[in-house]
């Protein structure tokens, strides 16, 4: 009898930049590009989501 168990791994990460432009220099640079084939073997499922900083809190 064989078992297979499909685990998923999931994992969040919260990157900030600071204009769309220096994300779209940062998805099209080369560095990155020569790794697509290694990502895409690795990683299943990928969601961008897009937001805008909001207000600064202070502990005062």
């Amino acid at each position: 009898m064989t078992l297979v168990a499909i685990l998923t791994a999931r994992k969040s990460a919260v990157v900030t930049f600071p204009s769309q432009a220096a994300f779209a220099a940062y998805r099209g640079d080369q560095r990155l590009r020569a790794l697509a084939r290694l990502r895409a073997e690795a990683v299943v499922h990928t969601e961008l989501l897009v937001g805008e900083d909001g207000p600064r809190y202070n502990a005062d």
